[in-house]
């Protein structure tokens, strides 16, 4: 059911909370706030998101608990995805403890003096009403002090998806800077989608891609060099095409995307094995139980990542992931490549960075900083990378093969 106010707060404020609920309805406003939902109701996130849909504008109540709260984080973040303006009510601490990046600068009414809360939450009503008055306009009413707050994003912030710079930007945000990576998403999260489904499936294609560069080369063997130089387009064409479609369904967010992306991937994922090892017969896994664990390690590592960013930034790109797996399963199955003891242990590693590096950057976000963990992993990944190219660019496929 439509309402004006969507009211936002910890539940340490509840009491208050109460009392601006009253003062806005006694001025005519229809008010929802979480008190409708009983404990345990059924998909309580999905009711929360149709509330803030329905809503003319949201008014939330900072505090030092609010500014902890993971619910009123999701809310304002939702909030600012759809565009709702919000009046922020200071209600307890300072703009240290209490306001959020990216509502430091806002206007916003401060009842921490109590005897100022009459005359501020006058000012909160006469702008909530020009607001309802006037929906579509960019501001509450012009006689009003208050003015709604929506996120600002310079344009030199703004994310090209097909910017290589500005995917590696994207990335050390979330990794490094998550205030950063919180204030893009609440203001431009189309643009974030897609570049994260960009960074998805360069890494899911990027450990493809470094043995065919290398064959070119001429740093990986080849079983039959007299054969594999005509497939080397085909090789490429296999890559680009499965490196570019899983990019764009990654970056979507619906169900059927994320469909399509795993089918797909895991049948250009199942015909890179038939080009590049089973026509070019380039050696991808062979030998002895160090290279295959070293060689299946790495690949195993850059999917991990690419699934754990797939979880926090786009869940669209999970199907892209799991694609590749599956894909990758089969063809080991098809063509009895030899992985033994070497693939168990990567696969259970894989699940394993997957898992924790989803729920590192998940507890960074919600802390507005980044983990250790978090820190920690990226310099696994990029040393994860530094291995791959020199395996397959720099010579150490051949030294790994001595081992």
């Amino acid at each position: 059911m439509p309402h004006d106010v969507f009211l936002s707060y910890s539940h340490q404020d509840i009491q208050l909370m109460g009392q601006v609920s009253n003062d806005l309805q006694a001025a005519g406003m229809v008010v929802w706030s979480d008190t409708r939902l009983h404990p345990g109701t059924e998909s309580w996130r999905k009711a929360i998101e149709d509330a803030i849909d329905e809503t003319c504008c949201v008014v939330v109540i900072f505090s030092p608990e609010a500014k902890e709260s993971k619910w009123v984080t999701a809310e304002l973040d939702y909030a600012n995805s759809q565009k709702k303006p919000i009046f922020p009510i200071l209600a307890r601490g300072d703009e240290h403890d209490a306001v959020p990046f990216g509502f430091v600068t806002a206007q916003r009414i401060d009842i921490r003096d109590s005897n100022r809360y009459a005359m501020e939450i006058g000012k909160l009503i006469d702008a909530v009403r020009g607001q309802v008055a006037n929906p579509t306009a960019h501001s509450a009413s012009h006689t009003s002090p208050l003015t709604p707050h929506h996120v600002p994003l310079l344009e030199k912030d703004k994310l090209d998806p097909w910017n290589f710079l500005h995917q590696a930007r994207l990335l050390s945000w979330l990794f490094l800077s998550p205030m950063e990576y919180l204030q893009q998403r609440n203001a431009d999260r189309e643009a974030l989608l897609k570049t994260g489904g960009w960074i998805v499936s360069t890494l899911c294609w990027l450990p493809l891609l470094l043995p065919i560069l290398g064959y070119t080369m001429g740093t990986v063997q080849v079983s039959n060099p007299s054969t594999s130089n005509r497939f080397l387009l085909a090789a490429y064409a296999v890559y680009f095409g499965g490196w570019f479609s899983s990019a764009l369904l990654a970056g979507r967010s619906d169900r059927s995307a994320n469909l399509i992306g795993f089918f797909l991937t895991a049948f250009m994922s199942v015909l890179s094995f038939v080009v590049v090892g089973g026509v070019g017969q380039i050696i991808l896994i062979e030998g002895s139980t160090t290279a295959s664990l070293i060689m299946l390690l790495t690949t195993c590592i850059s999917l991990g990542f690419a699934a754990a960013i797939a979880l926090v930034v786009t869940n669209g790109g999970t199907g892209v992931v799991a694609g590749v797996v599956v894909g990758t399963f089969i063809a080991i199955t098809l063509f009895k490549i030899p992985i033994g003891v070497a693939g168990g242990i990567s696969g259970v590693l894989m699940g394993v960075i997957a898992f924790v590096l989803s729920a590192s950057l998940d507890q960074g976000l919600k802390k507005g900083q980044p983990t250790w963990l978090s820190r920690g992993m990226l310099a696994l990944g990029i040393m994860d990378y530094a291995v791959m190219c020199w395996i397959y660019l720099l010579g150490g496929w051949f030294f790994i093969h001595q081992l």
